[in-house]
């Protein structure tokens, strides 16, 4: 297990990559040519990376707590 700072780095770098996604998801929909399978695909890439942060986290809590 991390200890807490390479959490908490982890868990930085895992909401820059979430900015990213949700910046590119933007792009997409102001394009001319979007195709649902990659909204989709931008959709299932940040719903990963939320589940990330939300592992980190819980590894973050759990090694303050001991």
């Amino acid at each position: 297990m991390p200890h807490p700072p390479a959490a908490m780095r982890q868990l930085s770098d895992l909401r820059k990559q979430l900015v990213r996604i949700e910046r590119l998801k933007v792009r997409l929909i102001g394009g001319q040519a979007v195709q649902m399978a990659d909204l989709l695909l931008v959709d299932r890439a940040r719903d990963g990376i939320a589940g990330e942060m939300r592992a980190a986290k819980a590894r973050l809590r759990a090694a303050r707590a001991a």
